[in-house]
């Protein structure tokens, strides 16, 4: 069985990656195209390079759509009316439903939406999958195993895909964004820009391994931090006063707008 990838940028890397290293094909099934070649042949395995996207669709069982979503219709030009009877495509395209990808390449084959994050390019990614219809449960259950080879995977209906993006596809841009304010606050405050930020990272690591396995909820363990004029409750009410659950709503709603932007 061959894998094949249209866009081989980091994100197809990283599932390429764990495709060969969790054994679920070898390097040498695995087929990709990218406009810039070097993306393939700088690649740490050596895959097969595709000299077209067509040359991807007729070789490979599995085809990961991974370009940009802004170059979507000139990707699919050559593919319309050209995907055979027993392909399963696998889109990570933000915004782009199975609707408007089936148009573009003219198919009634199932088309798999993703949502997977940056995380994966240590295997330790988190990804939505959403199911179609009319896949067969072998063909569903490779595509949920290759993620969830690379981290974590769960289902989701495709009408919330784009709900779930600032959860998990944009979320940590968020986070770094986060443990960057605060360690530049812990420079201000005279310690060393780095040793606060490898507290913070490992602060995270732990904080979010309690959430997932502590069996509280999270109103209980913001409690367990904090004491009645504390140090934690001061910064919480200063959040508070500076409006920090609005910025965060808002952010969220203009990430999924820019979603559904994206896919028209």
């Amino acid at each position: 069985m061959r894998i094949g990838f249209i866009g081989f940028g980091n994100m197809a890397h990283a599932i390429a990656s764990g495709i060969i290293e969790q054994g679920l094909v070898a390097k040498e099934d695995v087929i990709a195209f990218d406009p810039l070649e070097s993306q393939v042949t700088n690649f740490k395995y050596n895959v097969l390079l595709s000299k077209s996207t067509l040359q991807v669709a007729s070789e490979a069982k599995f085809v990961f759509f991974c370009v940009k979503p802004q170059m979507l219709e000139e990707a699919a030009k050559s593919l319309a009316g050209n995907i055979g009877g027993d392909t399963v495509i696998i889109s990570i395209m933000a915004g782009v439903t199975t609707e408007r990808l089936s148009a573009l390449l003219k198919t009634d084959r199932p088309i798999i939406r993703v949502m997977p994050n940056t995380p994966l390019m240590i295997g330790k990614g988190c990804t939505a999958v959403a199911r179609p219809d009319g896949i067969s449960d072998e063909d569903f259950t490779f595509a949920f195993s290759v993620f969830n080879s690379i981290g974590y995977a769960f289902e989701l209906p495709e009408s919330k895909i784009n709900e779930i993006i600032p959860v998990n596809g944009s979320s940590p841009a968020a986070i770094y964004y986060f443990a960057k304010l605060f360690s530049d606050n812990a420079k201000k405050h005279g310690i060393d820009y780095d040793t606060a930020l490898k507290a913070f990272c490992h602060t995270l690591i732990g904080s979010a391994q309690m959430m997932l396995d502590s069996g509280k909820d999270v109103d209980t363990l913001i409690e367990m931090v904090c004491s009645k004029g504390g140090t934690t409750l001061a910064m919480l009410d200063a959040f508070k006063e500076k409006y920090f659950e609005g910025a965060v709503s808002s952010g969220f709603d203009a990430c999924v707008k820019r979603a559904y932007e994206l896919g028209k």
